[in-house]
């Protein structure tokens, strides 16, 4: 386990894409995912975040809600590995049912409410991945 200082020096470089629909998640995760990475963007759909992914991309991780209008995570994160099966994706939930084939897809899950020590843990798997 990295201490903050440690982690905000090793991720610096990561470019990360957040997704949510929920204004207020996903302001506040960009805030909290600056802190540590130079390049942070966020997106308010599946739609959005392919759009942004393709537009602004590469990216190193992507950060994703599950439940979103036009195009939910599920979807998401199925297009997101067909452009880059390498791709570090986190799902962030509020749901509880988790279908297996999707959780395939991830590194990472995480309930809702999000705190910092998995914001951590989150942050600690992507620099192991990227061998940073």
């Amino acid at each position: 386990m990295y201490d903050l200082k440690t982690i905000k020096e090793k991720a610096n470089d990561l470019r990360v894409l957040i997704v949510d629909d929920e204004d207020q998640i996903r302001e506040g995760t960009i805030v909290f995912m600056k802190k540590f990475c130079a390049h942070v963007d966020g997106a308010i759909n599946g739609e959005d975040a392919l759009k942004i992914f393709s537009d602004n991309g590469p990216y190193d991780m992507v950060l994703t809600d599950i439940r979103m209008p036009k195009m939910n995570g599920w979807t998401l994160v199925k297009e997101l590995k067909k452009i880059d099966a390498e791709l570090f994706v986190a799902v962030m939930t509020g749901s509880p049912e988790m279908d297996g084939t999707f959780t395939q897809n991830c590194d990472m899950y995480m309930s809702k409410p999000i705190d910092i020590t998995k914001m951590q843990t989150m942050l600690e798997m992507i620099i192991a991945k990227r061998g940073l």
